[in-house]
């Protein structure tokens, strides 16, 4: 199989895909020999044998594609890409995703020791990546803003997803007590380019270990679901477009590839009316806390009187 350049979890995506769908029904194909009607029949039989959604097989065309294109390139082949006018079968609906909500949120931060609810901070609060989190050290911080400019998975060092995944992301109030709070626990531990999550042995910490061990427990005992990381990437999106926030501004938080935030150097400003758009969002956390805690309060001396 061809050897991929994309990011290391896609990476392995595509082995373990090539694995369990491709190589049992076409690594014995020669090249020359694989049709278009080949690659028609082999995604049906894909389809019926298996409950998988139209964005995987999708993707499954889409990795054949790229290894008859990289067999283009080497000369093994000349001619059209036989994937290119096979079609998608029709899969499985896929599941709804979730998108947590400020509510969820602060439960979550109020319940969690100060590790997990700094881990769980930086994705609800900046909207980053689980392998961008992992990937993150100390002068990334700056008490105003992450900068993002690698990923790791798997224990594999990486480059963000994209370009435009590479670069800053504002830092609201709400997140910036609890990383320093964080910050403050580890005391001497703590050294500029180690990573902001760290093991015991200095690497990055998998926030999967630390999800079973020490997170999903809590949760469970407090009563709330968890729905995985990239459900609190979600939530900053939908929480800010509920607050007005328009799609452009929230592309740019998220550093979505419609926004080229290219730009490499240590010191970089922050686009404005993205500092401003975090603002409005981190106004609307302590509000809810604010209520929370008069409700706390008025419940108190109700039970006095």
């Amino acid at each position: 199989m061809l050897r991929s350049r994309n990011a290391a979890s896609t990476l392995k995506t595509d082995r373990n895909r090539w694995k369990t769908h491709l190589r049992p029904r076409c690594a014995e194909v020669r090249l020359r020999e694989f049709r278009t009607v080949t690659g028609e029949h082999l995604l049906q039989e894909i389809a019926r044998q298996n409950s998988l959604s139209k964005a995987t097989l999708k993707q499954l065309k889409s990795l054949l594609s790229a290894i008859f294109k990289h067999a283009k390139r080497q000369g093994f082949i000349d001619g059209v890409n036989p994937m290119q006018d096979v079609s998608i079968p029709k899969g499985r609906k896929s599941e709804p995703t979730h998108a947590y909500s400020l509510e969820e949120l602060e439960r979550m931060l109020t319940v969690l020791d100060e590790r997990a609810t700094a881990m769980v901070a930086v994705a609800g609060l900046a909207g980053l990546r689980r392998s961008e989190i992992q990937g993150l050290r100390w002068s990334d911080y700056d008490g105003s803003s992450l900068r993002v400019q690698r990923s790791v998975w798997e224990g594999i060092f990486d480059e963000t997803k994209t370009d435009a995944s590479n670069g800053f992301v504002p830092v609201i109030g709400a997140l910036a007590r609890r990383l320093d709070k964080y910050r403050t626990s580890l005391g001497a531990e703590r050294q500029p380019d180690s990573p902001i999550f760290a093991s015991s042995n200095g690497r990055p910490l998998r926030l999967n270990n630390v999800l079973r061990s020490h997170i999903l427990p809590v949760l469970k005992a407090a009563g709330i679901d968890f729905h995985g990381w990239h459900a609190f990437r979600r939530g900053l999106a939908t929480n800010l477009h509920s607050l007005g926030i328009d799609d452009h501004t929230i592309k740019a938080i998220l550093r979505h590839s419609s926004v080229t935030v290219t730009q490499r150097s240590y010191i970089k400003s922050l686009p404005q009316h993205s500092v401003a758009a975090m603002s409005v969002f981190d106004s609307s956390i302590a509000e809810l806390v604010h209520k929370r805690d008069m409700n706390s309060a008025d419940e108190k001396e109700r039970l006095i009187n």
